[in-house]
């Protein structure tokens, strides 16, 4: 059982990503200290699961209806048109306006790293040097959100592809409590997708 000393890990490993993107794009308009405050009070509360599944259900109806299919391999793209869809229902009082962020990095299943989803600072800034090039697209992305819950789109999925689990796949919520899934974030930046792809209003295609 992941035990809070996990979640500090993510916390502490969060705020660094977050001031590692703001290095590459200081337009996100939110400070690692506003961050760390926003954390601190919202990790007191307990999650809402019920939110959550609000979230997760209008994010995937919208995949649905719109031919979004095999999300596999392609968290880049979901992650951040989820991240898109998000920020407009809070512009339109769907849900609270509360951050949430386009963040990479590599993820442990079952202690071991996912296959292909190993990542550096280094890489993230060849990757931002090189400007757009798909091929060079090493990575793992997923939302966090205000208060360190995870919402990963596309993981079960490719773990499904890759015969390293036997369930149906299905979008993930992380709190952080499942020792199968540990999230170690290395950049945090709700504009990543248009410093490493082409700067399209839509996001690019990752496969």
């Amino acid at each position: 059982m992941i035990t809070n000393s996990y979640v500090d890990n993510y916390k502490s490993q969060f705020l660094k990503a977050l001031s590692f993107g703001n290095s590459f794009d200081s337009s996100q308009g939110l400070s690692v200290l506003e961050l760390r405050k926003l954390l601190n009070k919202s990790m007191q509360k307990i999650p809402n699961e019920i939110y959550y599944k609000d979230v997760k259900n209008f994010i995937l109806h919208y995949f649905l209806i719109n031919g979004f299919t095999n999300p596999s391999h392609k968290c880049l793209e979901y992650s951040s048109r989820a991240l898109q869809l998000l920020e407009d229902a809070q512009d339109r009082n769907i849900f609270p306006d509360v951050p949430v962020f386009l963040t990479i990095g590599n993820v442990r299943y079952k202690g071991e790293y996912v296959d292909s989803f190993k990542v550096t600072r280094n890489d993230i800034k060849r990757l931002v040097n090189i400007g757009p090039d798909l091929s060079k697209l090493k990575l793992h992305a997923w939302l966090t959100l205000h208060d360190l819950t995870v919402i990963d789109l596309t993981l079960n999925y490719s773990l499904y592809d890759q015969g390293k689990t036997q369930d149906d796949p299905d979008v993930l919520i992380s709190w952080h409590k499942d020792s199968n899934y540990q999230f170690e974030p290395i950049v945090v930046s709700n504009l990543f997708d248009r410093l490493v792809c082409y700067g399209d209003l839509e996001p690019c295609l990752i496969k």
